[in-house]
């Protein structure tokens, strides 16, 4: 294999070509000058795409073995040979490997002259110029704000996206087969053309990618696109996105224990829950307190000074997206004198006492 050539000093006329033999291949820049390459190489030989400029006096010429009839070159690739910034104005051809015992190598294209007029191709990445998000609300189609809760899904997510390209360049397109799309910031993708579970996409352009997030939970969404040339993926911001579409089970009553006497005016009420909702307390339509259910799924509250006699409370838990559980119920009787035994609170609000010991049933006259 050829190495690059070093930084030694040579006259350019001196350079060791043999023989002409014009290709099918394209010399080209992109708009900076900080690159060249060459493509549409034949692949049936050995070549090398060749530089050659003059640097602080020193000449210095440096190669590249071309693979898959393509080869890259960029500015920084040199910096072994020459301090450069720039491309413009070196010369760039290409040299057929010799099967010649001398190792020389064959002149196989013109040389061309890096300028303003050499072809140009798009070396910039695309962008994600914007995004939305709607979904249903109260029946109706409405703007949703990533990091809250949704109830009815699907959340409909518009990406408009547009490539980029140099000054004079012109850019290749958006390849409408490069979607990815990731439901948890990045970590794994999955391809747009590809069926993803919980998303549904429903649009694939040059300009915009449109898709649907259909199933409960809770995502981090972000996707990534490429242009047709082949430059490095761009990639979205990442957007939370909340599905909850299932109310929280009833609470579970562990203190006190229903149907009983309570000696206490200010009895203490707990319980168990789904962790991260919110528990409200009520008797008839009064609110007498809304405690969270901690990490460890349990919630208590004590009450304000109650009234003695007969107390009928309900109890909801509310989640993060807003939906409420089915009411659990517990009745009680407060005397401070107290009495021992079980009580019936019937939904009239008529009490029975069944006395310790023969069980005898008394009907409370109130």
């Amino acid at each position: 294999a050829l190495p690059a050539y070093d930084s030694r000093s040579f006259p350019i006329h001196n350079l060791r070509l043999k023989d002409t033999s014009n290709t099918s291949q394209s010399i080209q820049t992109n708009a900076e000058f900080t690159k060249i390459r060459a493509i549409n190489v034949p692949t049936s030989s050995e070549y090398y795409l060749m530089v050659q400029g003059s640097s602080s006096g020193t000449n210095w010429a440096y190669s590249t073995k071309i693979t898959d009839g393509k080869a890259m070159l960029q500015t920084s690739d040199l910096s072994n040979v020459a301090s450069i910034s720039s491309f413009e104005n070196t010369k760039v051809w290409l040299e057929k490997a010799s099967t010649e015992t001398d190792g020389q190598l064959l002149y196989a294209s013109a040389l061309t002259t890096i300028s303003s007029s050499t072809d140009k191709f798009d070396d910039k990445a695309p962008c994600v110029k914007s995004v939305t998000f709607t979904h249903q609300k109260d029946g109706k189609q409405e703007t949703y704000t990533p990091g809250n809760w949704a109830t009815n899904p699907p959340i409909t997510v518009t990406y408009n996206v547009e490539d980029l390209a140099g000054t004079g360049v012109t850019p290749s397109g958006i390849d409408a087969d490069s979607y990815q799309i990731s439901l948890d910031g990045g970590t794994s993708y999955s391809k747009a053309t590809d069926s993803i579970d919980g998303v549904e996409v429903l649009s694939r352009t040059e300009s915009e990618l449109q898709l649907k997030v259909t199933k409960e939970g809770q995502f981090r969404l972000k996707i990534r696109v490429q242009d047709k040339e082949g430059n490095c993926f761009t990639e979205s911001e990442i957007n939370s996105l909340n599905i909850d579409m299932t109310p929280p089970a009833p609470v579970k009553i562990t203190s006190p224990e229903g149907d009983t006497w309570l000696k206490t005016k200010t009895p203490t009420i707990s319980g168990t829950g789904e962790k991260g909702c919110t528990v409200h307390i009520k008797e008839g339509d009064t609110i007498l307190g809304s405690p969270e259910v901690s990490e460890d799924g349990t919630w208590q509250l004590t009450l304000d000074p109650l009234a003695e006699w007969i107390h009928r409370l309900t109890i909801t838990q509310t989640d993060p997206a807003g939906q409420t559980s089915n009411p659990a119920k517990i009745n009680f009787i407060i005397s401070t004198e107290g009495f021992a035994g079980k009580i019936v609170i019937t939904d009239d609000a008529r009490v029975y006492w069944i006395r310790p010991g023969d069980k005898s049933v008394f009907k409370f006259l109130h």
